[in-house]
This record gives C-alpha cells, structure tokens and sequence, in this order.
C-alpha cells in the first residue's frame, strides 16, 4: 500500500519541481503558463510511466470539470442561453455532420469518425476560465455567450461520453446505452435539487463556516465520484455534475470561492502538463489527421459560430470576440479519447492526432484569447467589415428626440449613483450596458438606454451621442477610454482611471475630467481632515 502511494506522490514531485523551475523562466519572460505547463509534461514525460501520466490526465481534468461547474452561476447563463443553445444545436448539425463526413474520407470506421467529429465540436472551458474569465471581460455579451456556449459543450460532452462508453463496452445495444443515459439523467435531477434546496441547508448547517463549507463541496464530489465508479461511469462526469450542484454566492462565500481556486490552479497545471506527457513522435499520419483537426477547429468553428451569432443580430464586434475563444479542443475530449483509447476503440493514429491537436489548438488559444483585440482590428476593421446589429435596437430604448442628455457609461455600482444623481437634479440620461445580466434592471429603473458594446460605433450612434451634454465612463478600461477620447464628438468626455499615469495621459489626449476613483477617494479624506481642523 505504501509503495502504491508512493509511486504518483513522486511522479508529481518529479512534475512540479520541473513546473517550478519552468515558470520562474518564463516569468521574468512574460510568457503565458499553459505552454510552460505544456513543456514541464513532455520534460516529465521522460520520467513518469504512460499508464500514470494517463491516471493523473483523468483525475486532473476530473477536477478540473468540478472547478468549472462550481464556477456556473445558473441566473447567469439564462441570460444567453437560447442564443447559446441555437449557436451549438446548429454547429452540431452543420460541422458536426460535415466533419462525420471527412472521418469516413480520412479512412475511419463509424466510431472512429464520431470521436473525430466530437474532438472538433467540443470547446474547453479550461482555456476560457483560465484566460478569459476576469470579471471584466466575461460580463460582457461575448464572454456569457462564450461561456454560455462551452457550459453547452460540457453538457454535450456528458452524454457523449455516457453514449460512447456504453458503446465501447457492450456495442450498439440499447440497453447499455439507456442505462447510461438514465443515470447521468438522474445524476443531473438530483445535482438540481442540492443546487435549489439542499446546499443552502447543508451550508446552514457549517454555522457559517467557510472550511467546513469547502469540506462539503469535496464531501459532495467525493459522494458522486464513488457512484460513478460503482456505476462504471466516467470519473469526469460524476465530477462534473457534483460541480453544478454546488451553489455559491460570490459575495458571502469568498473563502470557499477561494479555496475552488486553489483546486482549479493546481489541477490545472497538471492536466496542461499531462497533455504534454501523453505527446509522442507523430507519424505522418498522425500528423495529417491532427492538421485536418487544428484548421476545422482554429479555423471553421470560430468562423461558423461568427455566422450563426450574427444571423441571430449580434454586432460584428460581440460575434467574432465570441469566436475567437471557441478555437480550441476541449478537455472532456482528452477524457473520451482517454477512454475510448483504453478500451479499445479508437485507432492509435486519431488518438495520437487528438492529443497533439488538444496541444496545439489550446497554445493558440492562449495566444489569441490575449490578442483577441488586435485579431479582430487586423482582420474586421482593416476590411471595413460590418453588420447591422438588429440586437442593439431590439433591446435598447431611446425616446424620440432626445438631446441635451448624459450618458453614463456602465450600469453597475457607480453608473447606479449617477443616474440617481440626474434623476434627483431633473437631468435626461441615457445609460450604455453590455451585461445581460443587468438588461432587466435597465428596462425597470432607466428611461433611455442603449445595449451594446461601447467598442462598437453603432451603439453610439444609437444614443444620439451628436446631442448629448456629456459623456461619463464608469468602465477603467484602457481601450474604452481611449475610444472615447478618439472620438470625433462635440461634448465634453470623462473617461475613467485607476492610475495616475493613465489619468494624466488621458488629460492630455482632451480629457474634460477624469474619473479616477483612488483621486476621488483622497479628495474626500482630505476635505473631511479640513473640516475637522476647522472644527478644533
């Protein structure tokens, strides 16, 4: 028992003693982690043995799953979840079907091509969580539509993974099958009911405590782990549907939300590190099969879900930044090659092609995800590409006529202070928002409003930005900022700041004020220690 424990306590020492010395290079470097991660495992791979490095993929990704289905806020993802259901439903009927079609050209079996077409289809919610999920960025329309979209996947990949491992085992036979189906069915109903009714009461039942609050959440994957090992079930999915019935509120729960975190970062580096291991020297087969995978998946998919969101009236802008961050291969379909590999139904070629297009789409991603601005100014603007938003007047209203009115930028803690401020001085406002989340309370509390990107021209044009007063930013966005002060309006702009380098770089490029709270702040403290010197 000691040497069995023994033997993975080592192959993560060997990983994470290669891991550290890695990312202290690529720090002072500023290289981004996964490809680092990436590098550490085929460094590793020389030392771990590949029956490991294939138990470790399963139990990281299975963590990983968890991570990301604690992380899904329900009211959320309501907020664009036909736009995302449409968006998937018809990748799957289109891409789904035509890369069914290149697998049986490819020479594969029926099998085979279905793994192939799933490989393709699925997008990993890893790179989004990990690259893409700052708070910034993800409340916006393109990050819940991205996220949206992969939460889709993922429950995609479920079904897909009971299916095909019912398949693998006991052939077509619908018994097996329905038996899985039912089970993962169940599995979900019974994760709802904690989510709605029973994860308040057991967290009730913590007095508060977020350590034993973080206890029953692994207490909770710890109980669906063991009934999808006594059922024969992936791992990954027990995990990941003991994520979703987790239900955490972000603001009373930051110790639990932190401890996730922890989990999610850790496993994280070893399923990056386990993709590198479980590369190999590819053939030229593999090698073609793989080339075929990353330009359906880098290439098609971003492309075809651009298509399909600006068929639903989404602006060119909030379509092709949604794209750009479905362009990598997803980690459940590590997992179905994983088992299908293990079982014996996928080919050692696809499955070799798989693990180097996951590789090699997921180090593109992490690339464009972080110049997703400047791919979408090189490719869209410089063609002088556009779209008609029908979304942007669908949701937005502006009373005939207005002029003379503020717009305030941004519906969140501040931009709600200052439409309380015009509302009490008898002001016209018009409020600019790109969360989903917050439409519902613009159409109760605000009497003009526009929905759309404050990046896209159109939106400005719809609030008569030509009449307005003046312009008041509550997003400490760089780009934003800078857009508004480029501009070419008549009206005084307030962009806003959170350092005094960016404040005076923006007084310079004609800023009226800025909205710098940490300035703001100060002021107000050192009025009241005036008062009070006065005062004495």
């Amino acid at each position: 028992m000691a040497v069995e424990l023994a033997e993975p306590v080592m192959d993560l020492a060997i990983l994470f003693i290669i891991i550290g010395g890695l990312l202290l290079i690529s720090n002072k470097l500023s290289l981004p982690s996964i490809p680092i991660f990436i590098l550490a495992g085929i460094i590793a791979g020389f030392f771990i043995e590949q029956e490991n490095i294939f138990e470790l993929a399963r139990w990281g990704v299975a963590f990983l799953v968890f991570a990301f289905g604690v992380s899904v806020d329900f009211k959320e993802i309501k907020t664009v979840l036909w736009e995302s259901e449409y968006a998937v439903s018809i990748q799957i009927l289109i891409i789904g079907s035509l890369c069914i079609i290149i697998g049986l050209m490819l020479g594969f079996d029926n099998i085979n091509a279905l793994y192939f077409a799933a490989a393709v289809i699925l997008s990993s919610t890893m790179v989004g969580f990990k690259l893409a999920g700052h708070a910034g960025k993800s409340r916006l329309v393109r990050g819940r539509l991205s996220e949206t979209i992969q939460f889709t996947d993922d429950i995609l990949a479920v079904f897909l993974i009971l299916f095909l491992g019912s398949v693998s085992i006991r052939g077509l036979s619908p018994i097996p099958i329905l038996r899985n189906l039912v089970i993962g069915i169940i599995l979900l109903v019974i994760a709802m009911l904690i989510y709605n009714y029973g994860f308040e009461y057991i967290v009730s039942l913590a007095g508060g405590s977020e350590e034993l609050s973080l206890m029953s959440s692994i207490s909770l994957l710890i109980v669906f782990l063991s009934i999808s090992e006594y059922f024969g079930i992936s791992i990954a999915v027990g995990a990941f549907i003991a994520g979703l019935a987790v239900k955490i509120e972000p603001v009373s729960s930051t110790e639990l939300l932190n401890g996730i975190e922890s989990i999610k970062y850790f496993f994280s580096a070893i399923f990056f590190a386990m993709l590198g291991g479980l590369l190999t020297i590819p053939s030229l087969q593999t090698v073609l099969i793989s080339l075929v995978l990353v330009l359906l998946v880098v290439f098609i998919k971003p492309l075809f879900t651009i298509l399909i969101l600006l068929w639903e009236g989404f602006d060119i802008r909030t379509s092709a930044l949604t794209g750009f961050r479905l362009n990598q291969m997803s980690e459940f379909t590590l997992i179905i090659a994983i088992e299908g590999f293990l079982l014996g139904i996928i080919i050692l070629e696809l499955f070799d092609a798989i693990i180097l297009a996951v590789v090699v789409t997921m180090i593109i991603s992490s690339i464009t995800i972080r110049k997703e601005e400047q791919i979408f100014d090189k490719i869209f603007k410089r063609m002088n590409v556009d779209y008609p938003a029908k979304r942007i007047d669908n949701k937005s209203v502006v009373q005939p006529g207005l002029k003379n009115h503020i717009i305030i930028l941004g519906y969140g803690r501040q931009g709600k202070k200052l439409v309380d401020i015009c509302r009490s001085k008898g002001l016209d406002f018009l409020v600019i928002e790109n969360d989903p989340v917050k439409l519902e309370e613009l159409e109760k509390e605000c009497e003009n409003y526009v929905f759309g990107d404050a990046m896209y021209d159109y939106t400005w044009e719809k609030s008569s930005i030509d009449n307005a007063k003046v312009v008041i930013s509550t997003i400490h966005k760089d780009i934003v900022s800078k857009k508004l002060l480029e501009m070419d309006i008549d009206c005084p702009v307030v962009p806003k700041a959170h350092t005094m380098e960016m404040t005076r770089e923006y007084f310079e490029k004609g800023a009226f004020y800025v909205n710098n709270p940490n300035i703001l702040v100060y002021r107000f403290l050192e009025e009241k220690v005036n008062e009070e010197v006065v005062q004495d």
